[in-house]
């Protein structure tokens, strides 16, 4: 395990301590496992010190963590905010970044799979603006771990998600994260219609033309703010 932290783990630790004790939601970057490993000690010793109760505390990017830490996300409750679309040997960081590595380490890169599988909760988004910020094009990534066109084979094909996983990653676990699970992340009477209208279903489309279905219409609190020009909506 190699690495520079930005914040020495001390230090980290007790800004955690303190922040987990009034209560914020902790959002922390960690791209690689060293840095996974500080930050999922930090929140432990958190829990030892301020005593157990409802957290939502997430680690953003999960480059590669160490298979001793993807079993600590579920027993400490951490959710793990990753960005599907550098699952790709396409992404300009990806391929250095396997081969610095090496194979043994490299296989943990983004595991999002393996996280879900040991009880852990995955949520996704796009960091943007580094990337797509087209779900679509990073649902199909998480399935396949392939380019959208295909062009290389899947990067680590142990950590594809099933579709289901994903969507529930951009939406209701991604509310639970806010702590907004309530009021939105899924279609229910009585929650926020914040919703888009796609022109397939995504369970009945192949998983290779994913990132080819159109958005046709998108509600924010049940208002149209946007309306592809040939879709008739009442």
């Amino acid at each position: 395990m190699r690495g520079n932290l930005l914040v020495k783990p001390e230090a980290l630790a007790a800004l955690v301590r303190r922040l987990d004790a009034d209560g914020f939601l902790i959002h922390m970057h960690a791209m690689g496992d060293k840095a996974v490993r500080a930050g999922l000690d930090a929140i432990e010793q958190s829990v030892r010190a301020n005593g157990e109760r409802d957290r939502r505390h997430q680690l953003a990017h999960v480059g590669v963590a160490s298979p001793d830490d993807i079993v600590r996300f579920g027993r400490l409750d951490v959710a793990a905010n990753f960005q599907p679309l550098w699952a790709q040997a396409k992404d300009p960081a990806s391929e250095p970044t396997a081969a610095a590595l090496g194979p043994a380490r490299s296989r943990w890169m983004l595991p999002m799979a393996s996280i879900a599988a040991a009880g852990g909760r995955i949520i996704a988004s796009s960091d943007w603006p580094a990337p797509s910020m087209n779900p679509l094009d990073a649902i199909q990534v998480a399935v396949t771990r392939r380019p959208l066109d295909a062009s290389t084979p899947a990067q680590q094909p142990q950590e594809r998600v099933g579709l289901g996983a994903i969507l529930a990653a951009y939406t209701i676990d991604a509310a639970w994260a806010a702590r907004e699970e309530v009021i939105d992340g899924s279609i229910e009477i009585g929650k926020a219609a914040d919703l888009v209208v796609l022109d397939g279903n995504l369970f009945e489309t192949d998983v290779g033309k994913l990132h080819q279905v159109q958005v046709l219409l998108t509600l924010l609190d049940g208002e149209p703010v946007y309306r592809d020009r040939d879709f008739a909506w009442h």
